[in-house]
């Protein structure tokens, strides 16, 4: 089931508030992960699968119909990040995880099954759940330079190709 009537947005860009998007390297790791949130009483409904082609068209959408006003937040960043994790091959669920709680057995379940990233969306800020990166302190973020992905060139779409700082 693909996210699209019902998706929420932020000055044109993709923002579910109450849920999880989560990166994995490999398909067969978000199947994992699907499988092991139903199994925790996560329903169906509650879980979106995203393939890497399904991910960069997403992203390139609201990437053309992205206000100025989503650089203010890290919205635009975030997109740009799963896009760059999508060309690299991730593959990506998004949960509805309203509580606390259940963001909580996202995350544990997520990490489990080796995700790279997980981001809980909530109305005002947008939270990492799985560390990300080595121990170095989080770097300046903008629109320019994107998210501190934590990697020596300070760009998501290294992730994978080098060692963390």
């Amino acid at each position: 089931m693909m996210i699209d009537a019902n998706r929420s947005h932020a000055y044109g860009v993709f923002k579910p508030v109450g849920h999880v998007i989560v990166a994995f390297p490999s398909a067969a790791n978000a199947q994992d992960a699907s499988m092991a949130l139903r199994a925790a009483d996560f329903a169906e409904d509650d879980i979106t699968a995203y393939s890497p082609d399904q991910m960069i068209a997403q992203t390139e959408q609201d990437l053309a119909q992205a206000s100025s006003l989503a650089g203010i937040g890290q919205e635009l960043n975030l997109v740009k990040a799963h896009r760059d994790l999508a060309r690299q091959g991730s593959s990506f669920l998004v949960v509805r995880a309203p509580k606390q709680a259940a963001a909580d057995k996202v995350a544990e379940i997520a990490m489990q099954c080796h995700a790279i990233r997980a981001q809980r969306y909530g109305s005002l800020m947008i939270e990492e759940l799985i560390p990300v990166g080595g121990s170095d302190k989080q770097v300046a973020e903008s629109n320019d330079r994107g998210l501190d992905s934590q990697t020596r060139s300070g760009r998501e779409s290294a992730r994978g190709t080098e060692s963390p700082p």
